[in-house]
């Protein structure tokens, strides 16, 4: 069974940042957790424009139309997860750099520093952790990615879609 990534939406982007968790499934079973960012830059570094007004950010999923993820190799980011084939990523604010519900190019990838995502719309982990998140998966290898909203949720235990 192909795995699964399961994002519990917990922060905005108004922080920086790995305020978000995430959790990669195989079989209904929780392989590996860790914190994340699901949020991109709260701000632009060269201008210091808030994310609003230059960034996407990724919208969260219904359970029946999650975003495929495919194992790769990006130029810049090196091995790392593109999301819908770099194509449409929906969002939750208008990108401005599409001006459109969506954003696209978004990837899985490592955080700048261990306190700055570096993302623009990307789902971005810590660098101390990327090295044993990103070994799990092989080259070429797909899967689903869903992003559940629980900022305003109580649970103990991830909620996992079929």
């Amino acid at each position: 069974m192909q795995k699964q990534l399961i994002i519990e939406s917990l922060s905005t982007p108004d922080k920086a940042g790995y305020n978000d968790k995430i959790f990669l499934s195989q079989d209904e079973k929780s392989i590996f957790h860790c914190q994340c960012s699901a949020c991109p830059n709260p701000y632009r570094l060269s201008d210091k424009k808030p994310w609003s007004d230059c960034f996407g950010w990724i919208a969260c999923t219904p359970k029946d139309k999650p975003i495929r993820w495919k194992c790769e190799s990006d130029k810049k980011k090196g091995k790392c997860l593109i999301l819908n084939e770099r194509g449409n990523v929906p969002t939750r604010n208008l990108d401005v750099n599409n001006n459109a519900f969506y954003a696209r190019g978004c990837l899985v990838h490592c955080g700048y520093s261990e306190t700055w995502q570096g993302s623009k719309a990307c789902i971005t982990l810590p660098p101390a952790i990327w090295p044993e998140f990103i070994d799990k998966f092989l080259f070429g290898e797909q899967g689903l990615l869903y992003i559940i909203d629980y900022s305003k949720t109580i649970l103990t235990q991830p909620m996992i879609p079929n």
